[in-house]
């Protein structure tokens, strides 16, 4: 009798199992069609370089067809982080002491 009941549940799990397995199978997959996303997924496929192979070099892969089609000049290093925080330091330390200067002749003439 309990060989039954376990024969029995064992195989109602195997049966539930088997079903929700098939229920996966046929679900369909939902994929935008719209014109917005075709553009996108379009835009997508061209920055990708598919002649790459991922699994070695996956930056490449995926962004390997936009780099090829944009300068390189989109990378902002620290170096010019620095020109650029110097340069505008400079201008206004510039235009403080011409102001201030000025202001120094108006006072003195």
């Amino acid at each position: 009798m309990l060989n039954s009941i376990i024969i029995g549940l064992v195989a109602s799990m195997f049966l539930v199992a088997s079903e929700s397995r098939q229920n996966d199978e046929i679900e369909e997959y939902r994929v935008c069609s719209t014109d917005v996303c075709k553009e996108r997924a379009k835009l997508i496929n061209e920055s990708m370089l598919q002649s790459v192979n991922a699994c070695y070099d996956f930056h490449s892969y995926v962004c390997g067809g936009w780099e090829k089609k944009h300068d390189r000049k989109w990378s902002y290093s620290i170096y010019d982080m620095l020109a650029d925080k110097v340069k505008a330091t400079t201008k206004r330390e510039a235009f403080l002491f011409i102001g201030f200067g000025e202001a120094f002749i108006d006072m003195h003439l």
